[in-house]
């Protein structure tokens, strides 16, 4: 083969190359750029109605459109749904102290710490919240949130507070969806502008009684699993928790944990309470208060009479501090 061919060869290859290149970058480049585009915060929060009997647009609702203040914020599960009597707590701070207290419950169905960091972020942006107070459970959950990529801003996407998690590529791409899907209801004008009428409260009840049989007694001596995979799983949680309570503090709110068990659950945390304690006060209400069946409206969740009880204890210890 002549020179000339050679040359004529090695440029057409170069030619090839160059355009599988483009044929592969300008689709890179197209998802880095709604990747890294930032998330409405009207558009976030609304965008699963169907989720949590729409929990997402009332926290938007309450939180950022509500201009009525925020003095106490209870953050986590179903459990702090069901378990927080916000408007109780406020009346009863407000009488104990002499000061107009407003509490309220944030709580977000389902377990995972990064939604809990997510909320507070709204919410110190939007509020000057003098407490925040954060679910804890028997153990950590080492699962995220399963929404947390469709409310999060993309900086929390980009660099979380951790990696450690086996969803974190799938967080990434969730986040991707969330973010093509708002630029596509904007591209097409297809935003919703439908007003719903929420409650001031958060707190979400229920009257009736679990089934007794299906309350199960707590196990004898029940210990914390030290298997070396579930105590690298446990960092996970564990540094979002940090970072949810470095934000509180640099937005000079103080911070307690509360314990909020399950009817099955030891009277104490039986994981994470020497790290707990090194962050924050931990709240504890003696399980003596809560054996009775009555209160629970299942094996997780306490009903209204156990939400009113459990929220006093509550309200009481709050207004030590105030």
């Amino acid at each position: 083969m002549s020179r000339l061919h050679l040359f004529i060869f090695s440029f057409n290859m170069q030619k090839i190359i160059f355009r599988i290149f483009l044929f592969i970058l300008l689709p890179a480049a197209a998802v880095v750029y709604i990747l890294l585009t930032d998330l409405d915060r009207e558009y976030a929060w609304k965008s699963i109605p169907g989720d949590c009997e729409n929990r997402g647009s009332w926290i938007y609702d309450r939180m950022i459109k509500d201009e009525k203040a925020i003095d106490i914020a209870f953050l986590g599960t179903s459990h702090t749904i069901n378990g927080i009597r916000d408007t109780l707590i406020s009346n009863l701070i407000t009488k104990k102290t002499g000061k107009t207290i407003t509490a309220l419950n944030l709580g977000y169905c389902r377990f995972g710490n990064e939604l809990q960091f997510i909320i507070a972020k709204d919410l110190f942006t939007h509020k000057k919240v003098k407490t925040i107070v954060i679910e804890i459970n028997e153990t950590f959950g080492i699962s995220s949130h399963p929404v947390y990529s469709y409310y999060a801003q993309t900086e929390d996407i980009i660099h979380p507070a951790s990696f450690k998690n086996q969803k974190a590529l799938v967080n990434i791409y969730d986040a991707f969806l969330a973010r093509l899907s708002q630029l596509r209801t904007d591209f097409f004008n297809t935003r919703s502008l439908e007003e719903n009428t929420f409650p001031e409260y958060g707190y979400r009840g229920y009257a009736g009684f679990a089934d007794p049989q299906k309350l199960i007694e707590p196990a004898v001596n029940l210990s914390a699993d030290s298997n070396p995979i579930r105590q690298f799983n446990i960092g996970y949680p564990e540094s979002w928790i940090k970072a949810l309570v470095d934000l509180c503090k640099a937005n000079n709110s103080q911070v307690y944990f509360l314990y909020i068990p399950s009817y099955s659950s030891q009277p104490v945390p039986i994981e994470g309470m020497e790290f707990y304690n090194s962050l924050a006060p931990v709240l504890v209400m003696p399980r003596t208060e809560l054996t009775d069946k009555k209160l629970w409206r299942d094996a997780d969740h306490l009903n209204d009479k156990g939400a009113a009880i459990f929220s006093t204890w509550i309200g009481n210890e709050l207004s030590k501090g105030k």
